[in-house]
């Protein structure tokens, strides 16, 4: 039996690549329906209002000065410490940008399949092509959220230096782990029609074991209790963490050597070609029985 292993490993291996670059070149020959539906998302988000596409850069404005104006004065009084009003909301938008990516692909990719059902029946295409226009969209509206960031950190004299520009890797990066996170739960959904609140639920939960209104630190100070401690190893354990910290340390607004550690940096490499891989994986399994579940 043990020779026949690692021919069996190895076929397994073939499979999983042919399968992913089938995928690719699936979207690739698609690629015309995916702009199409990319731009038209851009432009239902704001259909009919006078500004139409420029709200992609007044919300994020507007969102960044609400933090500052509101958030970073009254969380700055409860968790800060003495840190700043500035330097606070600074931390909280950092964090902030790569969370709210995260959080509206998983959750918009969780439903695409059935908000699209009568365009998948009518229109042949590969349905990853739904899910990767929520990707891009997502990901378009926060590159101008993180380019309005670097412009308010730099009015604000408070600019770290060049690295601040590798805060777009993150926002791939994270936009990756949540698209395989959300291909899985988009065909979960379509067999468990509970399980898109179930998301919903479950990301409300993972933003507070998030370190983004808080600081690591907190769980640390005084004599935390067992509960804290326990919330201490799960935040550990949370992915998004990992994004969210390496975004606030690219700013300048955490000195946390945990945030460029051997063992974050390779997380936030590996944890999007994992989710990725597994998610795609799924996804290509249940694919063909789409049709006659949605």
């Amino acid at each position: 039996m043990a020779p026949s292993t690692p021919r069996v490993v190895h076929a397994s291996l073939s499979v999983r690549r042919a399968a992913a670059r089938s995928t690719l070149r699936e979207i690739w020959n698609h690629r015309s329906i995916l702009w199409l539906l990319t731009r038209r998302d851009l432009k239902a988000r704001y259909a009919g209002s006078l500004l139409g596409i420029l709200w992609n850069v007044i919300h994020p404005i507007v969102m960044i000065a609400i933090y500052i104006l509101i958030l970073g004065t009254i969380l700055t009084q409860k968790w800060g410490g003495g840190v700043g009003r500035e330097a606070y909301a600074l931390y909280l938008c950092a964090g902030m940008i790569p969370w709210l990516v995260f959080q509206e692909i998983v959750t918009r990719c969780s439903s695409t399949l059935l908000e699209n059902a009568s365009l998948i029946k009518k229109v042949a295409f590969p349905e990853i092509v739904l899910h990767l226009t929520v990707t891009l969209n997502a990901v378009f509206v926060h590159i101008i959220s993180y380019s309005a960031f670097i412009v308010l950190v730099t009015a604000l004299d408070a600019w770290p230096g060049a690295r601040v520009l590798l805060c777009f890797a993150i926002l791939l990066g994270i936009a990756l782990m949540a698209l395989g996170l959300g291909l899985l739960v988009s065909v979960l959904n379509i067999y468990f029609r509970d399980v898109g609140q179930v998301v919903i639920i479950g990301l409300q939960f993972l933003f507070w074991f998030t370190p983004i209104v808080y600081s690591l630190d907190w769980f640390t100070s005084g004599n935390p209790g067992r509960l804290v401690r326990f919330l201490r190893v799960a935040v550990e354990f949370n992915p998004v963490m990992h994004f969210t910290r390496l975004s606030q340390w690219l700013f300048g607004v955490t000195t946390d050597p945990r945030a460029v550690s051997v063992v974050s940096l390779a997380a936030v490499v590996a944890l999007p070609l994992v989710a990725l891989g597994l998610g795609t994986a799924l996804f290509n399994r249940f694919k063909n029985d789409l049709l006659d579940n949605i």
